[in-house]
């Protein structure tokens, strides 16, 4: 994870801008 942390239940790596 990035700048941008995923929903829960979302792979980091398909995780949009949320």
């Amino acid at each position: 994870a990035a700048l941008n942390a995923p929903p829960p239940g979302q792979p980091e790596q398909t995780a949009a801008k949320y």
